[in-house]
């Protein structure tokens, strides 16, 4: 049988518990694929290879969706940096048993009873359920992102097609294109700037599409601002169905 590592509670106190990084989500996108079937599977593989699950995996595994105080999703944190937020009093936990969603403080977190088959961190007193979502009670900020205007920004933009022929394009065949050259004043920037297939960009030259004979499929246009909640569904998927009220939605 696989030992199981029981944890003194003190070990979830705030000044017990110190995260290797300053960013749990920075370390899952600089150690893991950002494909959202990658990061459900590694998840699914450690859950179910029970002779090999430690409690370290347990608790440092990114699997907790983080709420700021409005209830807006802003990051995915690990259990441990959760049961620290918890033990603090800066989070609560959100527990879903009874078919609704309700805001628990550490105290009555603890308490708790826990389910054959659920995640929990086993401490000396008892096992104490891991929190799916835990709301951030004292943060209200979020962070609105905008794209940098790249050539692979503009690339994913137009779906990695030509703006013009709408032909799969990569790397080694793409080109980027003025639709109004800058000779005559047009400029660099998101509604100005497309990707083109090399070949199509050379004919066109230094010429307006009309000149050239050619037509635009899309109007190019800046691409919409994004929440984290945008990016933790790109990268993670919904990961657990108390997720979905939060990051699910079109992708």
């Amino acid at each position: 049988m696989p030992q199981v590592q029981f944890l003194p509670e003190r070990y979830f106190q705030a000044h017990e518990c110190k995260e290797t990084s300053a960013s749990p989500f920075k370390r899952v996108l600089a150690g893991a694929s950002p494909a959202v079937g990658a990061n459900f599977e590694r998840y699914e593989r450690m859950k179910n290879t029970r002779g090999h699950f430690t409690m370290k995996d347990k608790l440092t595994s990114p699997n907790v969706l983080a709420l700021n105080a409005n209830w807006q999703a802003i990051d995915v944190y690990t259990p441990q940096k959760a049961f620290c937020m918890m033990a603090s009093g800066a989070a609560a936990g959100i527990d879903t048993s009874g078919g609704s969603m309700v805001p628990l403080l550490w105290e009555k977190w603890i308490v708790l009873p826990t389910e054959e088959g659920e995640d929990a961190a086993m401490t000396a007193k008892g096992p104490i359920r891991i929190p799916r979502v835990i709301i951030a009670v004292n943060y209200r900020f979020l962070r609105i992102k905008t794209e940098p205007l790249t050539h692979e920004t503009i690339a994913r933009r137009q779906d990695f097609r030509c703006a013009y022929s709408g032909r799969p394009v990569r790397r080694k065949n793409w080109s980027l294109d003025h639709v109004i050259p800058k000779s005559r004043g047009g400029s660099s920037s998101w509604d100005n700037l497309v990707i083109a297939d090399k070949e199509v960009n050379n004919r066109k030259g230094d010429r307006t599409p009309s000149e050239a004979g050619l037509h635009l499929l899309h109007k190019p246009q800046a691409p919409r601002r994004y929440v984290p909640g945008d990016d933790i569904r790109r990268k993670f998927g919904v990961l657990f169905r108390e997720w979905e009220p939060f990051i699910s939605g079109p992708r």
